[in-house]
């Protein structure tokens, strides 16, 4: 075969050699590049955040673990206004994502998520967890009676609509909430910390966050507390050892 004849196939080769050089070094930001993600990064530089935002689930769909797409998507929940839904993907970057820089980004942005929510409850919030302390829980006897009710131990979790461990833990409050042995000697309850009326309640207790369990005496004093999941038998033995803070 003539010399000239071989010369495209030995470049063809090295050119594929370089291709799979590229897609192995850069995985699939360099299909990114030409992709979705560049189209919506430019939609998001030009403020077309809904756009963005259709264009980012594109490429988060493509390559669900890229905190990049989960950031920006936080960022044009944000500017749309819709601070519950920014708040779970600044939660997804600060979880999961291995830079630390955009985790710290993330951890920025949820905070003030939080700060944003508290602010539009505060004209509300006031009343509203004042009765929140005042809800009255029925008895066995069917009177009602205070959440603190004198010589039980109050069981409060806060918990957010957002939040996934928290729909993890719920179904294990609630078993040990209806576990006989506690019947007599707590009072369980489950808030949504982002709802007006329970702001100023979530307040006082510090909750940083979710899920928070406050376990308090009938004076409202916090005697123990924890943040984040457990199993049922890790929350009956916090319970436990709360009763046995309680004073008699």
């Amino acid at each position: 075969m003539p010399e000239q004849a071989l010369l495209p196939k030995a470049f063809a080769a090295v050119f594929s050699a370089f291709m799979l050089f590229i897609l192995l070094a850069f995985g699939r930001t360099a299909v990114f590049a030409a992709g979705p993600y560049a189209q919506a990064l430019s939609d998001f530089q030009s403020r077309k955040y809904s756009q963005a935002l259709a264009g980012f689930k594109s490429a988060s769909a493509q390559n669900p673990s890229d905190p990049n797409c989960h950031y920006y998507m936080a960022l044009c929940y944000q500017y749309l206004n819709q601070a519950s839904l920014a708040a779970n993907e600044y939660q997804w970057v600060a979880s999961y994502s291995r830079d630390p820089r955009l985790k710290a980004q993330a951890q920025t942005g949820l905070a003030q998520m939080g700060r944003y929510q508290s602010a539009r409850a505060s004209q509300t919030a006031a009343s509203a967890a004042s009765a929140a302390l005042n809800s009255s829980s029925l008895t066995s006897s069917g009177s009602p009676a205070s959440p603190f009710s004198r010589g039980r131990l109050k069981v409060i979790e806060f918990n957010t609509k957002w939040c996934h461990v928290c729909k993890t833990f719920d179904p294990i409050f609630s078993s040990v909430q209806s576990n006989s042995k506690f019947s007599s000697t707590c009072s369980f309850q489950q808030l949504d910390a982002e709802d007006p009326q329970n702001v100023d309640l979530a307040n006082k207790y510090e909750i940083k966050a979710y899920p928070t369990v406050i376990f308090a005496d009938s004076n409202g004093r916090v005697v123990n507390r924890f943040a984040g999941g457990t199993n049922a038998e890790g929350l009956i033995s916090l319970i436990d050892q709360s009763l046995q803070k309680l004073p008699h």
